[in-house]
């Protein structure tokens, strides 16, 4: 193979610099507001492979010279020892952390042993700019959590970026109630190793100013789908029983004008008699229902288009046209590759409609968000 364009540095669960894996096969996904991967393959028998596999070990992995991502080992597995074993190690991106910690109802309240005490209110609730609300809820959980895990994370200075937005948490995931209502008000958020602290910030998408598209010469080939809303109106039930329930309707009213068509859909709320609950989860339901357009794209990179900086990245917003389809959306992942075959980078913008994967992960996490709300009443 050529010269890898990537370097990978490890460190120990203190975030400590431990050293560097070397030659490796290499393949990443990148990812806009969501957990990216990082996967590395070895011989059994390389340098690195105990520094990887001991507990708690980390990568802040760079590809030109730019940091993509960093996280810790997830998984650990080996092959083909008869042939001397080739090792993988998965990771998972630092993003993880607004999936794997709660937001409490009231997070400085004592919490002694297994008892968490004084939870007095139902919900919550924050009304800010969205870059505040990202860093209030995750400052006051991590400072919940304190000693060691909590200080290895740093949280940059809140700029009051985005659109004011009002969110509720009830031992929550901060990622199931913070998205999509963050990207809607216009903004990624970021989560990534620099030195020894993990930073957590906000950034404001680039919106890259010319078509994606074989003419011009930035696309080799690509496949895409667009498909019509599939809700236009919620209708969130609250609490009570029989006829003493609440119901509430919420619709889109520019997408009914726009398709013609009207899609109701009942929004579960029981667990809450808050109007702010009730119109964050008719958002969400709405958010899921709205038109989606996807494309899976092979760049033609040259010295002038790439994927970096100089070209285009997770979170730009970008227009694509392939034949008579065309759309501007959001570079969601970009899988890279570095292997025998060379290195190569395919975004994907917007969300297949279509895709059974992409299908079952939305489904997926709509039946574990629903467990995660009936747990928390």
């Amino acid at each position: 193979m050529n010269q890898s364009p990537w370097q990978l540095r490890i460190y120990d669960k203190a975030l400590g610099f431990k050293g560097f894996v070397g030659d490796a096969e290499v393949s990443a996904k990148p990812c806009f507001n969501d957990t990216p991967t990082l996967t590395i393959k070895l011989d059994a028998d390389h340098y690195a492979a105990p520094k990887l596999a001991a507990a708690g070990a980390r990568v802040v992995a760079y590809r030109h010279g730019r940091a993509v991502m960093s996280g810790p080992v997830k998984l650990q597995s080996v092959a083909g020892l008869a042939e001397g074993g080739v090792l993988t190690f998965t990771l998972e991106g630092d993003f993880r952390l607004l999936k794997n910690i709660l937001a409490f109802p009231v997070a400085d309240h004592t919490v002694t042993g297994a008892t968490v005490n004084d939870q007095d209110v139902e919900y919550r609730s924050i009304t800010a700019p969205a870059e505040t609300v990202v860093k209030t809820i995750i400052a006051e959980n991590l400072a919940r959590i304190g000693g060691a895990f909590a200080a290895k994370f740093q949280i940059a200075t809140d700029e009051g970026r985005g659109a004011t937005i009002k969110s509720t948490f009830r031992m929550h995931a901060p990622y199931d109630r913070l998205f999509p209502a963050v990207e809607q008000a216009g903004l990624g958020v970021s989560v990534l190793q620099v030195g020894d602290k993990i930073v957590i910030d906000v950034y404001e998408p680039r919106v890259y100013p010319h078509v994606l598209s074989v003419e011009n010469g930035t696309l080799a080939d690509g496949s895409g789908t667009l498909s019509i809303p599939t809700l236009t109106r919620a209708v969130v039930g609250g609490q009570g029983e029989g006829t003493a329930r609440t119901f509430k309707q919420y619709k889109d009213a520019a997408r009914e004008a726009e398709y013609g068509d009207i899609i109701e859909q009942l929004v579960d709320a029981r667990d809450s008699s808050s109007g702010d609950v009730y119109a964050e989860r008719a958002a969400e339901a709405l958010a899921e229902g709205a038109p989606k357009a996807g494309f899976s794209l092979t760049l033609l990179e040259s010295d002038s288009f790439t994927y970096g900086p100089d070209g285009v990245l997770e979170g730009d917003l970008v227009t694509v046209k392939i034949g008579a389809l065309e759309v501007t959306d959001i570079i969601r992942e970009v899988p890279l590759t570095w292997d025998k075959d060379g290195d190569t980078a395919t975004p994907t913008v917007g969300d297949h409609p279509e895709n059974p994967a992409r299908r079952l992960i939305n489904m997926v996490r709509k039946l574990a968000t629903g467990e995660k709300d009936r747990k928390a009443r």
